[in-house]
Formats: C-alpha cells, structure tokens, sequence
C-alpha cells in the first residue's frame, strides 16, 4: 500500500512498483524468481499457489512477480537465463467447462510470442484446443464460420482432430520453446463451488504441458470452505478437502504475515494525512484515546493493507462534510463500527434513548433505585447477537462502544447502582445535540453548526450584531446547550471575552425557556454564567451590573452571578456577611431598591416573581434597607400582612414532567422574622387561635389562596408556640 498520496485509499488495484511497496514485500518477490526457475528445470509443469488472506497483498505480488519475470536483471542476462511468458488468466469469466477450456487456449495462444521460433508452438495450441473444445467453441480461433455448423462440422472431421494427437505434437513444440510460461490465475476463492472443480479439472488433466506453469492465488481458508461444499469433496471428513488440494498444488508459497509494525505504521500515517489535509490537531487526548480504540480491538480486524485502505477511505470521504462539527476520535470509531458492523450501527440508532438516557430511561433507573445490573447486559448482548457480532469479537466491539457511549459501558459492565451521568463535552456522540451529526453525515437542517456558533461568538466579543449571532439569538430558547458549550470551550474566565459573554447572556436569559428540570437550559445557563462571572474583577463585575440592571430578567439574573461569587469564594453555607463597602454590591442594592420602591404599590402576591426573588439578595446585602422597604408597604401602602406571610410559602414544581403545576411548599417563618417585627406583625394579623387546627391537603395547587391558608395556619401555630419559646 502505497502511503504517497491521498487517492490511494479509494484505488483497491495492486501495486507493480517496489517504489510502491509499503510492506518490503520485494525481498519475497525476488525470493521467487529462483523458486521458479528451480521448479521449471525439474518439473515439465507444475502448479504452485500464493496463499494468504483477503486483502493481504496478494494481487500486489503476482503483478510485481510478472513484472520482475518479464524484466531479467543483469545477472540473469549474463546467465543467458530465459525470461518466462506471464499469461494473467480470469477463469470467473467462464461459466462453464467449454468457455473456460475455450478462454484457456484462447489466453495461451494470443500471449505467446509472434516470432518465427513461435510459431509452430502457437499452431499447436490452436490444434489441441480444436482438438478438446466441445464444436464451435474454438472455431473462430481457426477462422472456421460457425454460422455453418454442419460444413463446420466437416470441416473439423476432414481434419486429424485426434486429442492424443494433437496433445503430442503441442507437447514437442512447447518443449523445444525458449522461453518458460506461467499462467496467472488470481482470486481463485471467488468462484463458486462447481467453477473451481472446472478450474481444477483444466489444471489436472487438460493444461499440464511442457514448459507451462500455473500460479494460482487464493485465500486457503475460504478455498477450502468452497471444495466442502462440492459432491467430489464433501464435508464430511474435514481433511477431504485438504487433502484434494494437495493433489492439486505441488509447491506453496504462503505469503509473509503483514506485522504489527507495519499495520502500526499504516495507521499513523493515515492519520497524519487526515490531519494534514483537514488542518486537524492531533493532541494527546485524540492519541491517547484513538489508541485505546485501536489496541484495544481496532488492531485486530484491520489486519490487512485493504482492510486499513477501506477504512480511512470512509473516513476521508464524510469527514469533509463535519469538519470542526464532531468529535475527531468519536467520528473515527462510529465509521470503523459503520465500515465493519453494520447491522450494529442501524442497532445504535435504534436505540438513541437508552443511550443517550432519554427521560424514560432515567425515570426507570430512579424508581427501580437499584437497576438490574444482568438484565441491562443482556439486552445488549442480544443487541450484539442480533447484529451478527462474532462471538468472539463482541468483547472487543463492546469496549468500542462503551468508549462511544459511558450509559452503555455502565450498563456493559453490569455495575449494581444506577448510572450517575459523566458530564459529555460538545461535540461528542454521546452528547444529545451531536448524536445526528454522526449518522447525517452532515449538521441536520434543524440543528446549528458550530461554525456559525463561532462566527457569532466572535460578534459576541466585538459587540457586533451580525447575520450569524442573529442566526444563534433566534436557535438560543431551543439550542441553548449546544451554544452554551461551544461558547464555553471559546471563552477565557477572567478576559473581557468573558465579560462581553456574559453580558450577550443577561440579555437573552429571559428568552430561555423554563423546564424546571433536573439540568435543564435554565440551570446550564446559570451554572456557566456563575462561573464566568467568579473570574471577573471587580470593575468588570460593574460594567456587567450596568447591562444586568437595564431589565427586570437582568437583574433577577445577577442575582444569580452574586450569589455564585459568593458560593465560589467561600461556601453557600458559612459565607460571611458581604462587605458595606464592596463596590459591587452596592450597586447592586441600589439597583434593587430602584426596581423594589418602583413597585411599592404593588401587593405582594402580584409581585413578580424574579422581582420578589431580588428581596433575598437585598436582605443578603442591605437587611435594613430590605426592612424599611417592607414596613413602608405594610405601614403606607396597605399591604395585607396575610398576603406577605403567603409569599414566604415556598412553591414545589416536580422535575422533568412537561407544564408542571407547582404545589404548596413549606413556610419559611425564619426568614419573615429577619424582615419584620414579630408584636407588630401579629398585631396586624390578628389570627384566630384555632386557625392552627386548619385542614390542609396534600400537595395543594399552589394557588394565592391556598398559600394563604398555609401562611395562616403554620402562623397561628407559631404565635401559639411563642410564648414558650
């Protein structure tokens, strides 16, 4: 296989050059000729075999073999050593034993040389194969005009036809030749059963003559297969058809097994090609993790020069189409599965949800709580056997796909806990928003290149409004994660990258839609903007504030960023009270008193939701100024004290079910206490003592009624319990 230029992984034609020849398969040529020419001095004819497997080169050293007996060197020329007559012969061509013993004397008579020392040796083989083809099968070999078959016929009668005859007199004038003859016959395992009996029988009793050779090529294993399945052979007795060949061939040239090394080398050679050509980075991850592919079961079936060509060729030809859209190795490996197990590639898109873990799967694996770790392995088994994998290469094939996919090699491995989630980076196949990718062979037309991703992250940083951040503002709400990550691995912590980030993402938070999932668009966004905000310096935290204070959603999302500076620093749990004179923060409260006092007027249960959640961060950072702002709506604005107890009734969602109804939660009396005065309070409440007895439902519907009914009742239980506490 020949590694100089790009197009020789689509061409499967042999080599005929040693300046081709990756495999220094030039020494086993050169050790041939005097084979050859050992054979031919002691044997009249002789029938020899190269056997090796499938795509093992085979093809590669006939021609290079023919080549070098057609051209003697210049010790050979001294020697006054005859160059041998190569005569390529395709007996697939024949169905039956007529046309092939036609073809055969055909094929000799034409390749032998029209020179006068010839000539009686071409007549010959002209003669005996009048002599033993069937009528009219070699008659326009003669120029005999077959459409007269009885003057034809005749024609042929008048004439000595006797095959014994004409068998001696080819026989004289093959020996008295110059020049030795080898019959070429490649690819013999691709014929049939029936047409490699034919063959045989041509070889056997039909084509041995003086000064005529037979080399013939095949894969043993195969060969053997097809003789079992003859009624002359049969399968009964295993060494049969063992046995038959050796009748057959007299000498075997098994061809040298390609080694490690030189697979090793195809291999890397091929990838640095892809690099090269496609501008690809061949870092230590992809190494490391191509490796444990390749050693790990990938070595094993790319055994062969055809086999390494075939496979890169796959790669190269769909690489085009994703370039800088999937992950390198994953593409690497999905190919390799497509190229050698195809069935089992249609089985991993069948079975994208389990995965992937679509919702239902996960579900299961959280209500079961212990998952059946043996029932999970053996439906992949199944899987595997369904799919034809070899027994013996389902291990191997199975560590590809666990590589693939981490749900699969949990569940392969048969762990008795459930599977909690490796985090899959962009681009991966086992990413939700990449798997596609990988059977479209192109970015599906509903998805978002990461291309287009990129273009628009650099208008992002240049504060740039062009047609590709358009593009990704408008696919945001449904293509949040895919962005999200890709904007990630492009972003700096701590740059003013960072920061013009995170501004684009104040001003679009509010388009997010919200799940209230376990890991859903809203709780990607918060987590990665937290962190980019915990590298920012304190002026670059102002100049986000300036952005995040603009709107409502800004600055409920701040929040958010402030709250995640803090936990960074110092833990949710014990995080010391923030400092007065921290820039950041008051701007941040003078922020929220700005959005709170401008609706003072508003009771708290109209309240919306992101500018009530803002009280939080004021009480955090200003708890009197948060006070003040309560007693004025208490004391000047008429607030129902009942209604503000209600809004410190927490609310439920459930996770992951589509339109969630939120239900009532716990009362959190702790932290009114921190807003208010107890006596005052109570004073305007004034409960009911038995209102502590209320019935309340299980889970209720969140409404503003039923919020107050639990703010009443767990109130009026608290005044009750008062005194003794």
């Amino acid at each position: 296989m020949s590694t100089s230029d790009s197009d020789s992984w689509y061409a499967d034609d042999p080599i005929t050059s040693a300046n081709d020849d990756s495999l220094d398969r030039a020494r086993f040529v050169a050790g041939l000729e005097p084979v050859l020419r050992r054979v031919h001095s002691s044997e009249q004819s002789s029938v020899l075999a190269l056997i090796g497997a499938w795509g093992s080169g085979k093809s590669s050293v006939l021609a290079q073999l023919a080549f070098a007996l057609r051209t003697p060197g210049d010790e050979e020329k001294q020697q006054d050593v005859p160059s041998w007559i190569t005569i390529p012969f395709n007996p697939w061509y024949f169905p039956d034993l007529a046309s092939l013993q036609t073809g055969f004397f055909n094929e000799l008579h034409d390749a032998l040389p029209r020179r006068a020392s010839w000539d009686k040796a071409r007549d010959s083989i002209a003669g005996l194969g009048r002599a033993i083809a069937p009528f009219g099968g070699l008659l326009n070999l003669v120029g005999i005009d077959a459409s007269g078959p009885i003057a034809g016929m005749a024609t042929v009668i008048a004439t000595d036809q006797g095959v014994a005859n004409k068998r001696r007199i080819a026989e004289e004038s093959l020996r008295r030749a110059d020049s030795p003859v080898l019959v070429i016959i490649d690819d013999v395992d691709r014929l049939d059963p029936p047409e490699l009996l034919l063959l045989f029988k041509l070889i056997r009793l039909i084509g041995r003559l003086p000064n005529v050779h037979y080399l013939l090529a095949y894969d043993e294993v195969t060969l053997l297969d097809a003789l079992s399945r003859t009624g002359l052979v049969g399968n009964q007795d295993p060494r049969r058809a063992i046995d038959y060949l050796e009748k057959i061939v007299q000498i075997r040239l098994d061809l040298p097994p390609v080694r490690d090394e030189q697979l090793s080398g195809w291999v890397n050679v091929s990838l640095e090609r892809l690099a090269n050509k496609y501008g690809l980075n061949l870092d230590d991850d992809v190494s490391t993790r191509f490796s444990s592919a390749y050693f790990g079961h990938l070595k094993e079936r790319l055994a062969t020069p055809r086999g390494v060509k075939r496979y890169f060729a796959q790669v190269d030809v769909f690489l085009a189409g994703l370039l800088q859209e999937v992950d390198f190795v994953d593409f690497l490996l999905i190919t390799w599965i497509r190229s050698a197990e195809p069935l089992l590639y249609r089985a991993i898109i069948d079975n994208r949800g389990r995965l992937l873990g679509d919702f239902s799967t996960i579900s299961s694996e959280w209500v079961a709580g212990k998952p059946d770790a043996a029932a999970e392995h053996a439906f992949w088994e199944k899987v595997l056997d369904d799919a034809r994998v070899a027994p013996a290469h389902q291990p191997g094939v199975a560590r590809l796909v666990g590589q693939l996919f981490p749900r699969f090699a949990h569940q392969w491995s048969q762990r008795n806990y459930p599977y909690s989630g490796d985090r899959i980076e962009a681009t991966r196949i086992a990413h939700p928003h990449y798997f596609d990718r990988y059977f479209a062979f192109a970015v599906p037309a509903e998805d978002l290149s990461d291309l287009v991703v990129a273009a628009a992250f650099d208008q992002v940083r240049s504060r740039i409004h062009g047609p590709e951040l358009e593009l990704v503002e408008a696919s945001f709400p449904t293509r949040t994660e895919l962005i999200l990550g890709k904007f990630e691995s492009l972003t700096v912590p701590g740059t003013t990258d960072a920061g013009e980030v995170l501004r684009w993402l104040i001003r679009n938070y509010h388009r997010v839609p919200e799940h209230t999932g376990i890991a859903d668009a809203h709780q990607r966004t918060r987590w990665f903007a937290g962190r980019l905000y915990a590298g920012l310096s304190e002026r670059q935290r102002l100049y986000v504030l300036k952005e995040a204070q603009a709107t409502q959603s800004g600055l409920f999302f701040f929040s958010y960023l402030s709250n995640a500076a803090g936990s960074d620093s110092q833990g949710a749990s014990d995080r010391m009270p923030p400092d007065a004179t921290d820039p950041v923060d008051q701007g941040f409260s003078a922020a929220i008193h700005d959005a709170l006092w401008a609706h003072i007027a508003t009771p708290p249960l109209a309240l919306d939701r992101m500018l009530w959640g803002l009280v939080w961060d004021w009480a955090r950072i200003d708890i009197e100024a948060a006070r003040h702002w309560i007693r004025a709506g208490l004391e000047d604005h008429h607030w129902d004290p009942l209604d503000l107890a209600a809004r410190f009734v927490s609310v439920m969602t459930a996770m992951g079910v589509k339109n969630p109804v939120g239900r009532t939660g716990e009362f959190d009396a702790e932290f009114l206490g921190r807003l208010i005065d107890w006596d005052d309070f109570e004073r305007k409440l004034q409960l009911n003592p038995e209102d502590k007895d209320l019935a309340l439902g299980y889970e209720m519907p969140a409404t503003s009624e039923n919020r107050r009914l639990v703010a009443r009742k767990h109130l009026a239980q608290f005044f009750a319990d008062r005194p003794q506490n």
